[in-house]
């Protein structure tokens, strides 16, 4: 009876261990199954604007690894990180099960430089961003801003360039820098914004306006720039009213 009662004890435990064995692999067997259903494989991404970020570099910023989980993404967060680097005029990101993070957005675009740091960009709102890694080279004329008059002198040097740059085109003329360190000057005769044009040839030719006519200056500089030689280095100096004094150069 004993012995029977011990054989009994024995296939019990032994059951006992062999479904909790069965119980706890096949808990495991899903848990594996199921982070790799729902682990991140892919990003799909979406521009809106004229520039677009390479999936490797969203990859690199929103500090995904080959374990990342899908399910575990914050949207919302991932949003505002990435925000945070402030070349997105807007972002929205997606899941779409089981594997792939979808991402729509478009970017800043930058119509200009900080002399002072090549790699600040500007927009045509006056926002400031980084220039790498989140874009390609580009050829973007430079503002020499003062910092204790930066607001209102970059507000100038964006208001030169929207007049300026439909007679640069024009004329086959590439804008290279404007100065504005003596833009907000109180002297008439120190008050000025030099803006460095490169011709065809790579030759540099000087503007400079007055600050407080600089709308005015558009109309004339397109008829002048049309009757002038502007294959040489010179001066273009519009400062003075219904005057233009220009570098026998271009004559």
């Amino acid at each position: 009876m004993k012995r029977t009662s011990s054989s009994l004890i024995f296939i019990l435990v032994v059951s006992s261990l062999f479904w909790t064995g069965a119980f706890f692999t096949r808990r495991l067997y899903l848990e594996r199954r199921a982070s790799q259903v729902t682990t991140l494989r892919r990003i799909a991404s979406h521009p809106h604007s004229e520039y677009k970020l390479p999936n490797a570099l969203f990859t690199q910023l929103l500090g995904i690894t080959p374990q990342t989980s899908l399910h575990a993404l914050n949207c919302n967060a991932l949003k505002e990180h990435l925000l945070a680097t402030s070349v997105f005029e807007d972002i929205h990101l997606s899941k779409a099960p089981p594997s792939t993070l979808y991402i729509s957005y478009s970017m800043k675009k930058p119509v200009a430089k900080l002399a002072a740091n090549e790699n600040i960009g500007i927009d045509i709102h006056g926002n400031l961003f980084p220039l790498h890694p989140f874009y390609p080279p580009l050829r973007l004329p430079s503002l020499f801003i003062s910092p204790s008059t930066a607001e209102q002198e970059l507000a100038i040097g964006l208001e030169i360039l929207s007049l300026l740059q439909p007679i640069c085109k024009k004329h086959s003329l590439q804008l290279s820098t404007i100065d504005l360190s003596r833009s907000t000057h109180t002297s008439f005769f120190r008050r000025e914004s030099v803006v460095t044009l490169l011709s065809p040839q790579n030759e540099p030719i000087y503007l400079r306006l007055n600050t407080k006519k600089i709308e005015e200056t558009q109309a004339s500089l397109s008829k002048l720039l049309s009757r002038l030689n502007t294959t040489k280095s010179g001066t273009i100096d519009l400062r003075f009213e219904k005057i233009a004094l220009v570098s026998e150069e271009f004559l």
